[in-house]
Protein backbone atom coordinates (compact mmCIF):
# COMPACT_ATOMS: atom_id res chain seq x y z
CA UNK A 1 0.00 0.00 0.00
CA UNK A 2 3.15 2.28 -0.12
CA UNK A 3 2.91 5.28 -2.09
CA UNK A 4 -0.77 5.31 -2.55
CA UNK A 5 -2.44 9.07 -1.44
CA UNK A 6 -4.71 9.62 1.64
CA UNK A 7 -7.89 9.56 -0.62
CA UNK A 8 -6.89 6.79 -2.92
CA UNK A 9 -6.20 4.29 -0.07
CA UNK A 10 -9.27 5.81 1.53
CA UNK A 11 -11.55 4.70 -1.95
CA UNK A 12 -9.91 0.95 -1.54
CA UNK A 13 -11.17 0.86 2.48
CA UNK A 14 -14.24 1.68 1.77
CA UNK A 15 -14.81 -0.66 -1.15
CA UNK A 16 -13.10 -3.53 1.65
CA UNK A 17 -16.32 -2.43 3.94
CA UNK A 18 -18.46 -4.13 1.14
CA UNK A 19 -16.72 -7.50 2.46
CA UNK A 20 -18.41 -10.22 4.93
CA UNK A 21 -14.52 -11.37 6.04
CA UNK A 22 -12.17 -11.40 8.93
CA UNK A 23 -10.94 -7.46 8.19
CA UNK A 24 -10.87 -4.65 10.97
CA UNK A 25 -10.22 -0.98 10.25
CA UNK A 26 -8.30 1.21 12.56
CA UNK A 27 -7.87 5.12 12.33
CA UNK A 28 -4.73 6.80 14.10
CA UNK A 29 -3.66 10.07 12.85
CA UNK A 30 -5.62 10.31 10.19
CA UNK A 31 -4.24 7.01 8.57
CA UNK A 32 -6.35 4.70 7.64
CA UNK A 33 -4.81 1.12 8.50
CA UNK A 34 -6.50 -2.54 7.45
CA UNK A 35 -5.15 -5.64 9.32
CA UNK A 36 -5.99 -9.02 7.75
CA UNK A 37 -7.34 -11.46 10.34
CA UNK A 38 -7.24 -14.61 8.38
CA UNK A 39 -5.77 -15.98 5.03
CA UNK A 40 -9.67 -16.29 3.83
CA UNK A 41 -10.14 -12.61 4.42
CA UNK A 42 -6.95 -12.35 2.28
CA UNK A 43 -8.76 -14.06 -0.35
CA UNK A 44 -11.80 -12.34 -0.37
CA UNK A 45 -9.63 -8.75 -0.36
CA UNK A 46 -8.18 -10.16 -3.73
CA UNK A 47 -11.18 -11.32 -5.17
CA UNK A 48 -12.87 -8.26 -4.27
CA UNK A 49 -10.12 -6.37 -6.27
CA UNK A 50 -9.82 -8.49 -8.64
CA UNK A 51 -6.31 -10.35 -8.15
CA UNK A 52 -7.32 -13.04 -7.26
CA UNK A 53 -4.64 -16.20 -8.54
CA UNK A 54 -6.15 -17.05 -11.81
CA UNK A 55 -5.01 -17.94 -15.03
CA UNK A 56 -6.39 -14.90 -16.97
CA UNK A 57 -4.18 -12.81 -14.57
CA UNK A 58 -1.38 -11.48 -16.32
CA UNK A 59 1.70 -13.06 -15.02
CA UNK A 60 -0.22 -15.85 -13.12
CA UNK A 61 0.18 -18.49 -15.93
CA UNK A 62 3.04 -19.20 -18.28
CA UNK A 63 0.96 -21.78 -20.47
CA UNK A 64 -2.23 -20.30 -21.84
CA UNK A 65 -5.44 -18.74 -19.80
CA UNK A 66 -7.67 -21.68 -20.06
CA UNK A 67 -9.18 -22.87 -17.45
CA UNK A 68 -7.33 -25.60 -15.74
CA UNK A 69 -9.85 -28.02 -14.97
CA UNK A 70 -9.28 -30.59 -17.08
CA UNK A 71 -13.21 -30.82 -18.54
CA UNK A 72 -12.87 -27.24 -19.31
CA UNK A 73 -11.77 -24.98 -22.16
CA UNK A 74 -13.52 -21.49 -21.18
CA UNK A 75 -10.95 -18.67 -20.04
CA UNK A 76 -10.19 -18.76 -16.61
CA UNK A 77 -11.20 -15.23 -14.80
CA UNK A 78 -12.45 -15.10 -11.36
CA UNK A 79 -16.25 -14.74 -12.84
CA UNK A 80 -15.97 -18.16 -14.22
CA UNK A 81 -14.33 -19.74 -11.44
CA UNK A 82 -17.12 -18.62 -9.08
CA UNK A 83 -20.12 -19.14 -11.31
CA UNK A 84 -19.44 -21.26 -14.51
CA UNK A 85 -17.18 -23.43 -13.77
CA UNK A 86 -18.23 -26.93 -13.91
CA UNK A 87 -15.65 -28.31 -10.88
CA UNK A 88 -17.58 -25.92 -8.53
CA UNK A 89 -20.89 -26.38 -9.70
CA UNK A 90 -21.88 -28.42 -6.21
CA UNK A 91 -20.52 -25.68 -4.19
CA UNK A 92 -22.56 -23.05 -6.43
CA UNK A 93 -25.64 -24.99 -5.80
CA UNK A 94 -25.17 -25.23 -1.67
CA UNK A 95 -24.68 -21.73 -1.91
CA UNK A 96 -27.33 -21.45 -3.84
CA UNK A 97 -30.02 -23.74 -1.68
CA UNK A 98 -28.22 -21.68 1.71
CA UNK A 99 -29.45 -18.86 0.73
CA UNK A 100 -32.79 -19.47 -0.40
CA UNK A 101 -33.20 -21.34 3.43
CA UNK A 102 -31.83 -18.77 5.31
CA UNK A 103 -34.48 -16.04 3.90
CA UNK A 104 -36.88 -18.85 4.12
CA UNK A 105 -36.56 -19.40 7.97
CA UNK A 106 -36.28 -15.75 8.59
CA UNK A 107 -39.48 -15.51 6.62
CA UNK A 108 -41.38 -18.41 8.65
CA UNK A 109 -40.01 -17.21 11.88
CA UNK A 110 -42.16 -13.44 11.24
CA UNK A 111 -45.41 -15.63 10.83
CA UNK A 112 -45.16 -15.70 7.07
CA UNK A 113 -46.76 -18.71 5.19
CA UNK A 114 -43.72 -20.29 3.33
CA UNK A 115 -43.30 -22.57 0.39
CA UNK A 116 -39.90 -23.21 -1.27
CA UNK A 117 -39.14 -24.48 -5.16
CA UNK A 118 -42.76 -24.31 -6.04
CA UNK A 119 -43.07 -25.65 -10.04
CA UNK A 120 -46.02 -23.37 -11.31
CA UNK A 121 -47.56 -22.84 -15.38
CA UNK A 122 -47.18 -19.48 -17.20
CA UNK A 123 -50.02 -18.06 -18.75
CA UNK A 124 -48.39 -19.38 -22.12
CA UNK A 125 -48.80 -23.03 -20.69
CA UNK A 126 -45.00 -23.01 -19.92
CA UNK A 127 -43.17 -24.75 -16.73
CA UNK A 128 -41.26 -22.74 -14.39
CA UNK A 129 -40.08 -22.88 -10.82
CA UNK A 130 -40.11 -20.36 -8.27
CA UNK A 131 -38.06 -20.75 -5.24
CA UNK A 132 -39.98 -18.53 -2.18
CA UNK A 133 -43.44 -18.31 -2.05
CA UNK A 134 -44.70 -16.11 1.08
CA UNK A 135 -47.95 -14.78 1.99
CA UNK A 136 -49.23 -13.06 4.60
CA UNK A 137 -52.99 -13.64 4.60
CA UNK A 138 -53.69 -10.86 7.65
CA UNK A 139 -52.52 -8.08 5.52
CA UNK A 140 -53.21 -9.36 2.11
CA UNK A 141 -49.80 -9.60 0.42
CA UNK A 142 -48.14 -12.47 -1.75
CA UNK A 143 -44.85 -12.34 -2.56
CA UNK A 144 -42.83 -14.66 -5.56
CA UNK A 145 -39.01 -14.33 -4.55
CA UNK A 146 -36.37 -15.59 -6.79
CA UNK A 147 -32.66 -15.11 -4.53
CA UNK A 148 -29.91 -15.39 -6.94
CA UNK A 149 -26.42 -15.09 -6.62
CA UNK A 150 -24.46 -14.01 -9.41
CA UNK A 151 -20.81 -11.98 -10.00
CA UNK A 152 -20.67 -8.50 -9.51
CA UNK A 153 -20.32 -6.68 -12.75
CA UNK A 154 -21.72 -2.60 -11.71
CA UNK A 155 -23.98 -0.67 -9.63
CA UNK A 156 -27.72 -1.21 -11.75
CA UNK A 157 -27.18 -5.09 -11.73
CA UNK A 158 -29.32 -5.27 -8.87
CA UNK A 159 -31.99 -3.81 -10.63
CA UNK A 160 -31.46 -5.37 -13.73
CA UNK A 161 -32.24 -8.68 -12.20
CA UNK A 162 -35.15 -7.39 -10.52
CA UNK A 163 -36.59 -6.39 -13.45
CA UNK A 164 -35.33 -9.47 -14.96
CA UNK A 165 -37.09 -11.56 -12.30
CA UNK A 166 -40.33 -9.82 -12.61
CA UNK A 167 -40.73 -10.54 -16.22
CA UNK A 168 -40.25 -14.58 -15.63
CA UNK A 169 -42.75 -14.91 -13.12
CA UNK A 170 -45.30 -12.11 -13.60
CA UNK A 171 -47.00 -14.66 -15.81
CA UNK A 172 -47.32 -16.81 -12.93
CA UNK A 173 -49.07 -14.54 -11.12
CA UNK A 174 -52.18 -15.52 -12.54
CA UNK A 175 -52.09 -19.37 -11.84
CA UNK A 176 -50.73 -18.62 -7.73
CA UNK A 177 -53.56 -16.52 -7.44
CA UNK A 178 -55.65 -19.58 -8.13
CA UNK A 179 -53.79 -21.98 -5.87
CA UNK A 180 -53.32 -20.07 -2.57
CA UNK A 181 -56.66 -18.41 -2.91
CA UNK A 182 -55.26 -14.72 -3.02
CA UNK A 183 -56.58 -11.82 -4.96
CA UNK A 184 -53.77 -11.50 -8.21
CA UNK A 185 -53.28 -7.50 -7.32
CA UNK A 186 -51.81 -8.95 -3.96
CA UNK A 187 -48.80 -10.69 -5.37
CA UNK A 188 -45.70 -9.29 -6.65
CA UNK A 189 -42.59 -10.31 -7.71
CA UNK A 190 -38.75 -9.98 -6.15
CA UNK A 191 -35.54 -10.31 -7.51
CA UNK A 192 -32.88 -10.98 -5.08
CA UNK A 193 -29.50 -10.55 -6.29
CA UNK A 194 -26.91 -11.38 -4.22
CA UNK A 195 -22.97 -10.65 -4.95
CA UNK A 196 -20.85 -13.86 -5.47
CA UNK A 197 -17.70 -12.25 -3.68
CA UNK A 198 -20.04 -10.52 -0.54
CA UNK A 199 -21.14 -7.84 -2.26
CA UNK A 200 -24.15 -6.12 -0.06
CA UNK A 201 -26.64 -4.53 -2.69
CA UNK A 202 -28.47 -1.90 -1.69
CA UNK A 203 -31.95 -2.65 -3.63
CA UNK A 204 -31.73 -6.24 -1.90
CA UNK A 205 -30.99 -4.92 1.12
CA UNK A 206 -34.11 -2.27 0.87
CA UNK A 207 -36.04 -5.24 0.17
CA UNK A 208 -35.37 -7.55 2.65
CA UNK A 209 -35.76 -4.55 5.44
CA UNK A 210 -39.05 -3.88 4.25
CA UNK A 211 -40.30 -7.33 5.13
CA UNK A 212 -38.69 -6.88 8.51
CA UNK A 213 -35.68 -8.22 8.38
CA UNK A 214 -33.29 -6.77 10.86
CA UNK A 215 -29.87 -6.14 9.80
CA UNK A 216 -28.46 -8.99 11.71
CA UNK A 217 -30.70 -11.19 9.72
CA UNK A 218 -29.22 -9.88 5.90
CA UNK A 219 -25.49 -10.03 6.98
Amino acid sequence: MAGLCLSCLNRFIDRLRLLPCDIWWETTDNRSKHIMGSKAGELKVKMSTNIAAVRSVPGRSFQDQNCRHPECSEVETLGHVLGYCPKGELLRNNRHHKVRSSIATTLRKAKWEVYEEVHCLAENGSTRRVEIIAIDRRNQRSLILDPTVRFEKDDQQANNVNDEKKSIYNPCIPHFSGRYKMNINTWEVKGLLFGARGTSFKLTKTILLSLKFSNEDIN
